[in-house]
C-alpha cells in the first residue's frame, strides 16, 4: 500500500478514510469510515493518518 492512500482532501480539509470489510459492512450498513483530521496541511495529515491507522 502506498503512503497516504487513506487520506482524502475535501475543500481545504484532510480526512482519514478506512474501508470496512464486506462481512462487517452488512451489519453496520456502511462501506467506509471517514474521520476528519482537522488540518489543511498535507504534512500534518500524513502524520495524523499514520497515528490513526
Amino acid at each position: 500500500m502506498r503512503a497516504g492512500s487513506n487520506l482524502l482532501k475535501r475543500g481545504d480539509r484532510w480526512f482519514f478514510r478506512c474501508r470496512i470489510p464486506s462481512g462487517l459492512s452488512v451489519f453496520i450498513n456502511r462501506q467506509e469510515i471517514v474521520y476528519t483530521l482537522r488540518t489543511n496541511r498535507k504534512e500534518v495529515a500524513s502524520f495524523l493518518g499514520r497515528v490513526v491507522s
